[in-house]
């Protein structure tokens, strides 16, 4: 126990670890290795030292004493929550020898190939960039949320002419999501004048585009470099509340180690996934672990620079990665049994198969993941759950691909069935929603007016952040549309009635869970009060 949590430092993590940690340290002591002097200090935080913590080095295997009871339990609890009965990953094979090669010679000889592994360094400066530039939008009008961060990043990506980096986008004011943001700027209630607004904007791309090339210069510097140097480590930590777990990257270098907090149960999920791709003779070999847990932890920080940079930090942020209940997911296979059953926009961390498409193919290839859905040639046939960032650009990408792909299913005489998971617009809608109109009545169009109505506050998701929050179901706060769009063939193979029967089975999946949840939370809660009062001799 050389290192304990409590002596480590907390930046980008949440509820934290340690009491009164200075954060600035490791951020400053990588940013100034990386030849950035210029660096911004971090506001930390206060955080709880409650919760003490055991630690378990991550090259050592489970005590003699762990009977296969409790691992069994962890397993029990992981498959609870998602579906890995069909473990049939869509991978190819040489693709994923020649990276389990590389792998092994690294180990063997220390051999290190280009690109093996990510690039850490590389994700903890785009990390802190992207918090910079949502801070900047956030900070001039203070009723923003986080969302409209997220909008104008997704949907600039998607818009940009060249792709320089995988997060930010290469944006520029004139184009559609720049000006559907400066909208939402000018209709602000705490905006002076739209000239504030064009200022915001223009200082938003301007340092975006800085922030592009100081990334692309480190990218060129450390490309070539194994992102484990001579006296690196990761090893994992244990938190006694049984439910939490720390990833620390330790470096000569740094006066204390980087940290990120991880739920047990979803470390074990992208465990698992991990292992269905890939050999997993791995857990054994301490470099093989050590391999992992990077790539656990850019995998963080990417999907939490994709949520605006503050989600590992302040758990702010992260809604466009919510996902439907498993209760869903569990209906929809009833329903469409038989078929190959694919997720079209998720990620490691919040699939419920290890079927999906993800925005992060080179990443999440490691745990499964069939690519970006944008660059699927084709869908030949079966069920596909359609639950996108709910970000009009996007979404309006999405309604015409899943148009292309129906027009050919039509062609060939395939089945082919979308189900599409997206907010209701009316035809008074106003600011994102008013641009999300266009979409929204393609999707309806390619339903045949099948529509499932969700009211708001009476169904839920589950929190785009479920890896790192003690619950996982919120209440949704807006009304929910569900279509369910079928080729020809596949509308052929149904009764009659059958969105009627698959409504029914969808609104009692997506009811609200929340409530339940807090009351179970609370009296586990309680449960642990009563029997801390208790005397030490009983």
């Amino acid at each position: 126990q050389q290192h304990r949590i409590k002596n480590s430092t907390n930046l980008f993590n949440v509820t934290g670890i340690g009491e009164n940690q200075n954060a600035n340290d490791s951020i400053n002591d990588l940013l100034n290795e990386l030849g950035n002097g210029n660096t911004k200090t971090i506001e930390n935080p206060k955080i709880s030292s409650s919760n003490a913590t055991t630690t378990t080095n991550s090259n050592n295997n489970n005590d003699n004493n762990n009977n296969g009871t409790e691992k069994q339990q962890e397993e029990d609890v992981v498959f609870s929550f998602w579906d890995f009965s069909n473990n049939d990953v869509k991978r190819d094979k040489n693709e994923v020898l020649e990276w389990n090669d590389a792998l092994k010679r690294w180990i063997k000889k220390g051999k290190y190939t280009k690109g093996l592994l990510p690039n850490i360094d590389l994700e903890l400066a785009r990390h802190f960039q992207v918090e910079k530039l949502s801070t900047l939008l956030l900070e001039s009008v203070t009723d923003l949320r986080m969302p409209t961060f997220e909008r104008w990043l997704i949907d600039s990506k998607l818009e940009e002419e060249k792709c320089v980096d995988v997060v930010i986008p290469n944006a520029n004011e004139t184009s559609g999501a720049s000006q559907r943001l400066l909208d939402e700027l000018r209709s602000s209630s705490n905006l002076i004048n739209s000239d504030d607004a064009q200022k915001i904007l223009h200082d938003l791309c301007h340092n975006s585009a800085t922030a592009i090339q100081e990334l692309s210069i480190l990218k060129r510097r450390t490309i070539q470099k194994c992102p484990f140097q001579k006296g690196d480590r990761i090893h994992l930590e244990d938190r006694e509340d049984g439910r939490t777990q720390a990833l620390l990257l330790h470096r000569k270098s740094w006066k204390k180690p980087y940290c990120i907090k991880i739920n047990k149960v979803h470390y074990n999920k992208l465990k698992t996934m991990f292992e269905a791709v890939h050999d997993d003779s791995f857990v054994t070999n301490k470099k093989a672990i050590h391999a992992f847990h990077l790539i656990v932890l850019c995998l963080s920080l990417r999907y939490s620079s994709l949520s605006g940079g503050q989600l590992l930090n302040h758990l702010r942020g992260g809604g466009m990665q919510g996902a439907i209940h498993p209760h869903v997911f569990q209906t929809l296979r009833r329903h469409f049994e038989g078929r190959p059953f694919i997720e079209a926009f998720a990620s490691p961390l919040n699939a419920y198969h290890l079927q999906f498409c993800s925005v992060f193919p080179c990443l999440d290839w490691h745990f499964g993941s069939m690519g970006n859905f944008f660059e699927q040639k084709s869908f030949k046939r079966g069920c596909y759950e359609v639950n996108p960032p709910f970000s009009p650009g996007l979404m309006m990408k999405m309604a015409k691909a899943l148009q292309k792909h129906i027009l050919k299913a039509n062609k060939n005489d395939n089945s082919l069935v979308f189900v599409v998971i997206v907010p209701s617009v009316s035809d008074t809608a106003e600011g994102p929603k008013a641009f999300a109109k266009t979409s929204f009545d393609l999707l309806y169009e390619l339903s045949s007016g099948q529509e499932i109505l969700l009211k708001s506050r009476n169904h839920g998701y589950v929190e785009g952040s479920q890896h790192l929050r003690p619950t996982r179901y919120k209440e949704s706060s807006y009304d929910t549309s569900v279509f369910i769009i079928q080729s020809k063939k596949a509308a052929a193979e149904r009764k009659n009635n059958f969105i009627e029967q698959v409504e029914e089975g969808i609104r009692e999946a997506f009811r609200n869970r929340d409530v339940e949840e807090q009351m179970n939370e609370e009296e586990s809660l309680l449960e642990k009060l009563r029997y801390s009062k208790l005397p030490d001799y009983v």
